[in-house]
């Protein structure tokens, strides 16, 4: 058998990693990798774990052999392609850029990310081409073209950080891999391998983890912030964020001035406010507060919404806001 990897360069998700590695260890018996469907919120790593997998998923002969290169000694592994799904608008399209110069007859991941954007006739098509059966083989007819799919050479894996958008039927064909949220400790590490030329000290990336709003995006790019701002020197510790902090207006749990000011508005009607009363204040979309910033606010536990009083102030939030500088 082949030596599966652990995910070394994954931090966390514990649980996503140990059923990706089943499949795995059950691809190098069967040819056969399950076609996959990974969920979590923005900056939990699903691309990043979705080509990790992709880079373990070796071809194989029509004798069931690992392939290997004209080395003779690496393996050959599927070539990986990615796809932004909301560039695909139609199943023409979807044939055309997708389906003949990638998949027919050949060894190949083909990767859509933001699959929620998929176009319901794209999706459609999916349904025929990813139907799960004993012969593990559908085939698609389009424009009097039989395209055939074999999972034992095509495998198709999804991203979204919407999945009640998904189709159900769509979602019944895949394995779905759902990623937990990150603890401040995974946070700090991605911060550190974002980063391996620094030292950190003074148990700094704690403080670090608290305002990056556990997502992994914002740890890389936090990194890279930490980088500009020692100029080439190694060593990063409390001095030197709270010297950060000010320059990048830093504020605690990482929040966003308009976020902070919602909530003074919260604070001045403590009868509560509705999402007009917010909306019109701030000068945004009611569309925007619900999706950009009161569902932060509120898994933070800084705000309430109650059924007749809309929108308050927790006692989290009153002492969030006056700990704040003045």
């Amino acid at each position: 058998m082949l030596n599966i990897s652990t995910f070394e360069t994954v931090v966390g998700q514990s649980e996503a990693k140990k059923k990706l590695s089943f499949y795995l260890n059950s691809y190098h018996h069967t040819r056969v990798m399950p076609n996959l469907m990974f969920c979590g919120q923005k900056g939990q790593g699903k691309s990043l774990i979705a080509r990790e997998t992709a880079k373990q998923l070796v071809a194989y002969g029509e004798d069931k052999k690992p392939l290997l290169k004209e080395d003779g000694v690496t393996l050959k592994k599927k070539t990986f392609v990615e796809v932004n799904a909301s560039t695909i608008k139609s199943v023409r399209g979807f044939v055309n850029t997708v389906l003949m110069p990638h998949c027919v007859d050949k060894d190949v991941t083909i990767f859509f990310d933001e699959a929620s954007e998929l176009k319901n006739d794209v999706t459609m098509s999916l349904l025929t081409l990813l139907n799960p059966n004993l012969h593990n083989k559908n085939t698609f007819v389009f424009d009097d073209q039989e395209i055939e799919v074999d999972f034992s050479k095509q495998t198709f894996i999804f991203a979204t950080s919407e999945s009640h958008c998904i189709f159900p039927p769509l979602m019944d064909r895949l394995v779905r891999i759902d990623l937990q949220g990150y603890s401040y400790g995974d946070l700090g590490s991605i911060v550190q391998k974002s980063a391996p030329e620094v030292t950190f000290q003074d148990e700094v990336l704690g403080e670090i983890a608290s305002v990056v709003r556990s997502n992994a995006r914002q740890c890389v790019k936090m990194a890279n912030d930490i980088k500009t701002f020692l100029c080439g020197k190694r060593k990063f510790g409390k001095k030197e964020w709270a010297k950060l902090s000010d320059i990048l207006s830093i504020k605690p749990l990482g929040l966003s001035p308009i976020e902070i000011d919602l909530m003074r508005f919260m604070e001045s009607r403590p009868d509560g406010s509705s999402l007009t009363n917010l909306a019109a204040r701030s000068g945004m979309s009611r569309e925007a507060i619900q999706k950009d910033y009161e569902s932060f606010l509120q898994t933070c536990g800084l705000i309430t919404i109650t059924a007749g009083k809309g929108r308050q102030l927790t006692g989290l939030g009153s002492a969030y806001l006056k700990a704040l500088p003045a």
